[in-house]
């Protein structure tokens, strides 16, 4: 009798842990994502090309991070479209010639200006969330 609480317990206390991304519960970061992939899936559908070797771009990559500047998150002048490929060796390889491409095909003028609004902080509300994914999904359409 012992052995059969003993194994209950063990099973209630180790959880097999589920393989896969954990996704969050939270409302505002659930409508964050959403309206992030409302965003990439409006910049698929226009068929840019990559910022830096010209292939057809498949994403778009964000120059000031989105951890680093809730202002520029949703700003189309901080998003540059880029291939895989390139963006793959900026994140994986941390290739500095992605940068200076992009710096160099932009100018001094925009990189002035994506400093100057990366210090600005914006706390978009659920609602902003909401609208900005829903906006994008139509254009997208």
């Amino acid at each position: 009798m012992k052995k059969s609480i003993l194994k209950r317990n063990l099973k209630r206390k180790f959880k097999p842990i589920k393989p896969g991304r954990k996704h969050s519960k939270n409302p505002y970061r659930i409508a964050q994502n959403k309206a992030d992939k409302a965003l990439q899936d409006f910049y698929q559908v226009l068929g840019l090309k990559c910022e830096v070797c010209g292939e057809p771009a498949n994403l778009v990559h964000h120059f000031i991070e989105k951890s680093q500047s809730t202002n520029l998150r949703f700003c189309g002048k901080n998003l540059v479209p880029l291939c895989t490929s390139c963006h793959c060796k900026h994140h994986l390889r941390g290739d500095p010639a992605i940068h200076a491409t992009i710096l160099f095909k932009r100018g001094k003028k925009w990189y002035n200006w994506i400093q100057k609004n990366r210090e600005i902080k914006k706390k978009y509300t659920l609602d902003e969330l909401r609208e900005l994914a829903l906006f994008y999904r139509k254009l997208s359409v």
